[in-house]
């Protein structure tokens, strides 16, 4: 076994993906596991994690991330690290791969494997259309987790970890300035469990009102292909696909939208697909476990009214 402890990196909005995968290898492998947290990850309850504290004011960023845990893990001479795959969490995962002159494997899916000296898994290349085998060797290893893939093992019990100060954080090349809210609602897609997606059938801003309706019933978060985001009916950052956000859903209702590959890169990882699209022949019903053929504005009404009064009931 090269390894001698599986750590975790906790992220805030990622938690259960890194603690599953991190508990299912620590219990399969008989190793201690360890769990790091970010101050900010407030849904890691259990008293075995270590916090890392919390960064001065306006500083935190993945760069200070990464120079946090190198302190850290210096000490340890050979680890499996998980982090999300989320992009701070591959910033991150680079960034400690170069520090530790260690292999870096991003976007892991599926079962991670130990054997013969050797580490290895999978991954979706070609926009999501072939997966790609994954192999690495050394005694220290840093991978990322594809949010809501599916990890279960025994609970494992949390081990400490004694680690030096954290370094000051002057010599960091990257400061963030300030944060203001963007325009519009914010919104966490790639932590989201319902995602309502509009395209270029939503026909304007009045269109993603419509939907806007539809999340608000849903509890969902909203989203849109390049093409919406291009026509300017709302802003980049709800844009899922290659050019945009790779999100992995529970559901994945899809408004208007044709579902080309770039598009798809993005969303296919999700658990269920639902696409309404007037167009029989559009890519996105190939991926759909549920098509709905007609006016995406009638089915949109209807959606909306039915629940609602479901919720009454």
């Amino acid at each position: 076994m090269p390894f001698s402890r599986i750590i975790g990196c906790v992220l805030p909005g990622h938690e259960q993906s890194v603690l599953n995968a991190a508990s299912l290898l620590a219990s399969r492998y008989c190793l201690p596991l360890s769990i790091l947290a970010a101050d900010k990850a407030s849904n890691v309850s259990n008293p075995g994690a270590i916090l890392l504290p919390e960064p001065p004011p306006q500083a935190w960023t993945a760069e200070w991330m990464a120079c946090a845990l190198f302190t850290r893990l210096s000490a340890v001479e050979s680890f499996l690290l998980l982090l999300p795959a989320s992009d701070a969490g591959t910033e991150i995962g680079a960034r400690l791969s170069q520090q530790f002159a260690c292999p870096f494997l991003p976007d892991l899916r599926g079962e991670i494997l130990v054997q013969e000296q050797c580490l290895s898994s999978q991954r979706h290349i070609l926009s999501g259309q072939a997966l790609e085998k994954l192999e690495a060797r050394g005694p220290r290893v840093i991978v990322t987790i594809a949010s809501r893939e599916e990890y279960s093992g025994t609970p494992t019990q949390i081990s400490a970890l004694n680690f030096p100060p954290a370094s000051d954080s002057a010599d960091l090349l990257v400061r963030v300035l300030s944060r203001r809210p963007s325009k519009g609602t914010q919104s966490n897609l790639q932590s989201a469990r319902i995602v309502v997606a509009g395209g270029a059938g939503m026909g304007g801003v009045e269109g993603f009102d419509l939907l806007r309706r539809l999340c608000n019933v849903l509890g969902a978060s909203l989203a849109a292909s390049r093409a919406a985001v291009n026509c300017g009916w709302i802003s980049a950052e709800h844009q899922v696909g290659l050019s945009g956000k790779i999100i992995t859903p529970e559901v994945y209702i899809a408004c208007g939208i044709s579902g080309s590959v770039q598009h798809q890169a993005g969303m296919r990882g999700a658990r269920f697909i639902a696409a309404i699209n007037r167009d029989p022949a559009a890519p996105i019903f190939r991926i759909a476990d549920l098509g709905i053929i007609g006016d995406v504005f009638s089915v949109l009404k209807q959606m909306i009214r039915l629940i609602s009064q479901a919720h009454l009931a």
